[in-house]
């Protein structure tokens, strides 16, 4: 993944959750890596479990995307 990837969740008319990833090297040999952040949830629908399904599906995508 060489750009950076974002997902949101909208419940009309409002976005319920938004999660960043932003691509990155570690060390010498320039592992690829990401940075998670930020993410955030409306507080309305906050405990539903939102933040973790933005997290595991941005996941996902970023492994497929490489």
């Amino acid at each position: 993944m060489r750009r950076s990837l974002w997902i949101s969740s909208r419940l009309r008319p409002l976005v319920s959750g938004t999660i960043s990833f932003w691509p990155l090297a570690i060390g010498e040999r320039e592992t690829p890596a990401v940075l998670l952040g930020p993410l955030a949830v409306n507080p309305d629908r906050q405990k539903l479990g939102l933040g973790l399904k933005l997290m595991r599906e941005g996941l996902a995508l970023a492994k497929a995307k490489g």
